[in-house]
């Protein structure tokens, strides 16, 4: 039992090193690259996730599309995207 603990924990360990290095060691991709000069659609955008994903892909230089259903700040977060970022949105 305490054998199969220890490959439990080792391999929870492993898994906990290789996010590490992956996400803070490493750096970061230029998705430009991977899918071209095109626009970005992020759901959700007005608050949270949504909002960070749209500020990340802004500052990657894509052109972004928000949904919300809070329209006030859907509109807030996008006039600091273009004032900020000066990409279309």
């Amino acid at each position: 039992m305490a054998v199969y603990a220890g490959f439990r924990v080792a391999k929870y360990l492993l898994g906990v090193a290789s996010s590490f290095v992956q996400y803070c060691v490493l750096p970061r991709r230029n998705l430009k690259s991977l899918y071209g000069d095109g626009w970005a659609v992020i759901t959700g955008a007005s608050d949270g996730l949504g909002k960070q994903y749209a500020i990340e892909l802004a500052k990657s230089g894509f052109k972004i599309v928000l949904v919300a259903r809070n329209r006030g700040k859907l509109e807030a977060v996008a006039q600091m995207i273009r004032d900020t970022y000066n990409v279309n949105v």
